[in-house]
């Protein structure tokens, strides 16, 4: 019989032939000339893989034939199995090179020699020597893409195709603006502050898998990291008084896109109010409480008409903190000499950490802020002074 795959290999189950010149019986075996182990008959089923059968013959009258016959024959009736997996099996990526992770058994057949590939639509590459991994370019355009391998042995048998799927995603997210308040102490007596953030991930989603933050003091100092590929989108930051601080986020999609980074945040700090204070005439009391909800625990106050402080300070805005109650007097305020406005802290409620007058300057430079108590009231109370950087 002539073998009817590639390379002297069979592909389909072969029938040996054992044919004698006289009458007689025949005797075989496959692999061993072993005494004991011999079969007798005419014909036989060759089993898979590559193996060597021994047969004689003996006469009717007891003549035995020597030596032994051997022929030689290649079975691989099966077609090999295997696997296919886009970068060891990742849910997504941002680039249309990959690698594919291929694996095939041809159990005792022939052996693994050929496979060839497609993308999903496209044709069938010319086939290539077995390998583990491949270099492979996906179709271009974002979204699901599938690739399929055939894998072909050394007798011409071919798998099944198999397939394995990828989303690609080329599009960066886009980083949202960070949240904080402007002024601290808004939300915190302490000069700690509360900072969230967000992305989004344009269609075809892969979703957002981290955030990285940073953050300088001062608009013109160095960006120093905050947080790495955090999954969080919000946090305490942990401030110092006198500083303004600009935060910046960026964030990684689990296609490994990475955002350009945010437009800044930035949010003061204030003084506490004993700091930055140039001159003062009266304005000597002051309150510390550790359960209060003055910032930093105290406020300073007048309670008499036509005390005064100066705060001298560096910025371009300035906020001044003060609390709001009842019985809480007014106050004159002057910006580098000029009266700008009479400015009232009293309240039917007592309200903390207010920012009681605001002054936005053109460029940074050192400026002064003065408050005159007018004293209609019981007291004039201040609890401390953001500036901006």
């Amino acid at each position: 019989t002539v073998a009817d795959g590639a390379n002297g290999w069979f592909v389909t189950q072969p029938t040996i032939d054992l044919s004698r010149d006289e009458p007689g019986i025949t005797y075989y075996q496959f692999d061993s000339t072993e005494a004991g182990s011999w079969t007798t008959g005419s014909t036989t089923d060759a089993p898979e893989g590559i193996h060597t059968i021994y047969y004689f013959s003996v006469d009717t009258m007891g003549n035995t034939e020597t030596p032994e016959n051997t022929a030689t024959v290649k079975v691989d009736i099966t077609i090999p199995t295997g696997s296919l997996s886009i970068n060891s099996g990742a849910t997504y990526t941002k680039s249309t090179g990959v690698t594919l992770n291929l694996s095939a058994s041809d159990g005792s057949g022939s052996g693994m020699v050929e496979m060839s590939f497609m993308n999903d639509g496209g044709s069938w590459t010319t086939t290539e020597t077995y390998s583990t991994s491949k270099i492979w370019t996906l179709s271009s355009g974002d979204g699901t893409k599938k690739v399929w391998v055939k894998y072909k042995d050394a007798a011409g048998n071919v798998s099944l195709p198999y397939s394995d799927t990828i989303t690609l995603d080329t599009k960066a997210p886009i980083a949202k603006k960070v949240t904080a308040p402007n002024v601290s102490t808004r939300e915190s007596k302490t000069t700690n502050f509360k900072v969230s953030w967000s992305a989004s991930d344009p269609s075809p989603s892969s979703g957002i898998k981290n955030y990285d933050l940073r953050y300088k003091i001062g608009k013109k100092g160095s960006w120093n990291i905050w947080k790495t590929v955090t999954t969080a989108t919000s946090a305490t930051f942990k401030g110092k008084a006198g500083s303004t601080y600009y935060i910046q986020v960026r964030a990684t999609d689990n296609a490994g896109n990475v955002s350009k980074y945010s437009k800044y945040r930035w949010t003061i700090v204030p003084y506490d109010n004993g700091q930055q204070i140039s001159s003062r005439k009266g304005f000597a009391g002051k309150v510390t409480q550790k359960s209060s909800r003055y910032y930093k625990k105290s406020i300073r106050f007048s309670k008499s008409a036509g005390d005064e402080i100066v705060y001298r300070f560096t910025g371009n805005k300035v906020y001044l903190i003060a609390t709001k109650a009842k019985k809480r007097n007014k106050a004159e305020i002057y910006i580098d000499g000029d009266y700008k406005k009479t400015i009232n802290t009293k309240s039917t409620k007592s309200r903390y950490r207010r920012e009681v007058y605001h002054f936005t300057f053109s460029k940074i430079g050192t400026h002064n802020l003065k408050i005159v108590n007018v004293g209609n009231e019981d007291r004039l109370d201040l609890d401390g002074l953001a500036v901006r950087r």
